[in-house]
């Protein structure tokens, strides 16, 4: 389907409430864009989600759908890919870039155990789309490789296939993820839902505040960072960007 293909240069993904992931857009060298949409009626919620995400399509004209073999989803040709995007954040869709290029300038520096790997897990989810462990490991393999968007696709799927997980690796991970490729927003949400599942980690709270503090959001990382330092008086780093927040919105309240 369109949403793998080698000629595609820049891609977003879509996610609908609580992180369901719903597929995503792409643009070609061409600069033909194309909508991938996931469907699963198994789960009320995403099947509402995935029908609204067809009637928005069918109210910008995209009418050409693609079904898969096996009706898990659809492609279709996008006539106006801005306009999609702001109307899919505005009825409630989180929209999310993905790093250029990343079907097809990366895989050139992997190593031969490395393709090894990454095709072991393409086995393994060939033969078991439906279990989220494949997409966790090869995930694992592109973030080490600095594969970020590959590595955010992988971990996005991992999530919508085990949306009761109660484990908080997944959305720290991903999180890990989106703040490489500078998303601090969707990075922030998903550390957030990780420190929800377990709050007592101290480096989730650095994290998130490093995001916080990128966004500008200084009151929000100094309170991260000290919640860090009193979990761990030890951790240093948080200490040095407390003390980097404290002096931008030092900075900021001067030019008020």
């Amino acid at each position: 389907m369109a949403s793998s293909d080698l000629n595609s240069i820049e891609t977003w993904n879509i996610f609908g409430a609580n992180s369901l992931y719903m597929g995503n857009l792409t643009m070609d060298t061409n600069g033909d864009c194309n909508a991938h949409i996931v469907a699963d009626n198994t789960d009320e919620e995403k099947a509402e989600l995935f029908n609204q995400l067809v009637m928005l399509l069918h109210g910008m004209g995209n009418t050409k759908f693609s079904w898969a073999a096996d009706r898990s989803g659809f492609d279709v040709p996008v006539d106006d890919l801005g306009a999609l995007i702001g109307i899919f954040e505005k009825a409630g869709f989180h929209v999310s870039a993905i790093v250029p290029n990343v079907h097809s300038a990366m895989s050139v520096s992997r190593s031969s155990s490395d393709q090894l790997e990454l095709d072991q897990y393409t086995e393994e989810i060939g033969r078991h789309p439906e279990q989220p462990g494949g997409y966790r490991g090869r995930g694992a393999v592109y973030f080490e490789l600095g594969e970020y968007g590959l590595a955010i696709e992988d971990w996005s799927a991992a999530i919508a296939l085990d949306p009761e997980n109660v484990d908080d690796a997944p959305y720290n991970n991903l999180a890990l993820a989106y703040r490489e490729v500078g998303e601090y927003n969707r990075a922030v949400e998903l550390y957030s839902r990780a420190i929800e599942l377990d709050p007592n980690w101290d480096y989730r709270y650095y994290t998130r505040g490093c995001c916080y503090l990128e966004m500008g959001e200084y009151r929000l990382a100094i309170a991260d960072f000290n919640i860090c330092i009193w979990m761990n008086p030890t951790f240093e780093a948080a200490s040095e960007e407390l003390d980097e927040a404290f002096r931008r919105l030092g900075e900021g309240s001067e030019s008020v």
